[in-house]
């Protein structure tokens, strides 16, 4: 976004910038400030319009945290960083397909496209797909990133510019995880505490589960009776996939062992 007329605010590796309806605004030049933090750096710069801009980078066991504040947030629309990169990293993450938008384009005959995603853009909005859209992506060169918050945002993979990858965000501030490690694993594995590990089920929900019920109601059961004559709930078939696994009938059917059971 640039005002009419005036040319194009290019972010190239190693930018960091804000934009307002006015547009894009990049950080340059010294910072007006220093503050010392313990074996980080923060730093504040004084904007053209006034505003004070405050980066600060804190490192932890595998990386370091990022955080871009303002004291006037109200009108800022997004912040964006640009990381230098290339077409020939692998890039994955963002998002469980391998096109970003209607599920039938990861599906179409001939597609070409693989999960990995350089020279290709993901919005980081929830969208009608059987997808999973998370603000984390890993890359080959050894380095990972996770964008704190909910605001929407964009990915864009190289595809802009061939050596770099642009990260930009809605939102009054930016807030980020960037993992340094060779071993994606162990990005991937840092990341997931993060984020919040998956909660471990009991051990019955790692039993055989129905998918479905797809039968269609019979005039007879394999056993002759007639549907709902003896007037109970599960002659018509099982209700629950637990009472399901109580019977060993064929085709979808659980009918009379369950009354002898008891189930129910």
């Amino acid at each position: 976004m640039t005002k009419e007329g005036a040319a194009p605010v290019v972010v190239s590796p190693g930018s960091i910038f804000y934009e307002t309806s006015a547009g894009r605004v990049l950080l340059t030049g010294q910072p007006a400030s220093t503050t010392p933090v313990e074996n980080g750096y923060s730093a504040t710069w004084r904007m053209t319009d006034g505003r004070g801009v405050t980066l600060k980078a804190t490192p932890f066991d595998g990386g370091y945290d990022l955080s871009l504040t303002s004291d006037r947030p109200d009108d800022i629309l997004k912040w964006g960083i640009g990381v230098k990169g290339s077409q020939d990293e692998f890039f994955t993450g963002a998002m469980e397909r391998t096109v970003d938008g209607d599920q039938g384009e990861s599906w179409k005959p001939g597609i070409d496209v693989t999960l990995d995603m350089a020279g290709l853009a993901v919005e980081m909005i929830v969208k009608p797909t059987t997808s999973v859209y998370a603000p984390f992506y890993v890359s080959s060169a050894g380095y990972g990133v996770f964008v704190r918050g909910t605001w929407p945002g964009l990915f864009d993979f190289c595809k802009t510019d061939p050596e770099n990858v642009l990260a930009h965000f809605e939102g009054p501030a930016f807030d980020a995880r960037i993992y340094i490690n060779s071993d994606l694993s162990a990005v991937v594995s840092a990341h997931a505490l993060d984020a919040g590990p998956p909660i471990l089920p009991p051990k019955w929900a790692f039993s055989p589960w129905r998918w479905r019920d797809e039968h269609q109601h019979k005039r007879f059961h394999f056993d002759n009776q007639q549907p709902g004559r003896r007037r109970h709930p599960h002659d018509e078939g099982a209700r629950h996939p637990l009472r399901g696994l109580l019977d060993r009938s064929a085709m979808g059917h659980w009918i009379g062992r369950l009354r002898r059971l008891r189930v129910g």
